[in-house]
């Protein structure tokens, strides 16, 4: 590997050097690999490994919607870029197309094991959930949604339809939905359950044409009316 990485990458080796070489130290299972000029990426892909990564729910959430790092790396088609393959014995090159196929067949016999071994189904609603903080804002909401129709403006609806496009990542994953002090406008959170949360911060309203455009304290590099998330 090192010859390779001597040959191949003109920068960061670091890649390699400081972070291969470290999840290889205790690991003698298969992987593949991707070397490029400027970096690697290493894919663990043993049965132990993969087993270990199912247990957490996000992980699992991931494999389950197709949304894995080893997917997106895979399908970055980077020019010159080489895939190798170590399945215990020897390290080879394999076609990108090939090293896609077996990955996607480690990952379903992955997930096999899981359904096998803990007797859970594996999850099938990944429809990220959208709730209002009190039965108030959600009325509130309304009224703004009347509000915008009558200026032909779908740009509050269309802040919820972009939440309702986020990759659902557990069983609890939902964006709630909070009244803010600006006028016609809100706050929001991402609520992953078990008092674990992530990105957060406003559907902000930025006026009409005959009222003015309203910054309300929100800044847009490029000024709109209606509403637009800022997080």
């Amino acid at each position: 590997m090192t010859e390779i990485v001597e040959k191949m990458m003109t920068t960061f080796k670091s890649d390699f050097y400081e972070h291969d070489l470290k999840e290889l130290a205790d690991y003698e299972g298969e992987f593949i690999w991707q070397v490029h000029a400027s970096h690697t990426y290493l894919h663990r892909i043993s049965e132990d490994y993969l087993d270990s990564l199912l247990d957490n729910e996000p992980v699992l959430y991931a494999y389950c919607q197709g949304c894995t790092w080893v997917e997106a790396c895979l399908d970055s088609n980077w020019k010159d870029e080489v895939v190798y393959h170590y399945d215990g014995e020897r390290l080879m090159p394999m076609p990108r197309e090939m090293a896609k196929s077996l990955w996607g067949a480690v990952k379903e016999q992955a997930l096999k094991r899981y359904v096998e071994r803990t007797g859970n189904k594996l999850p099938t609603d990944f429809k990220v959930r959208i709730e209002f903080r009190t039965p108030d804002t959600r009325k509130y909401f309304i009224e703004q949604v009347n509000y915008a129709t009558q200026h032909n403006d779908n740009s509050l609806m269309d802040c919820l339809k972009r939440f309702s496009n986020y990759m659902k990542k557990t069983k609890g994953h939902k964006i709630v939905i909070c009244r803010d002090f600006s006028d016609r406008s809100f706050t929001f959170y991402e609520d992953f359950g078990n008092d674990h949360y992530g990105m957060n911060g406003g559907i902000i309203f930025h006026g009409y044409s005959e009222e003015g455009y309203k910054e309300n304290c929100s800044v847009q590099l490029t000024p709109s009316y209606g509403w637009s998330i800022h997080t």
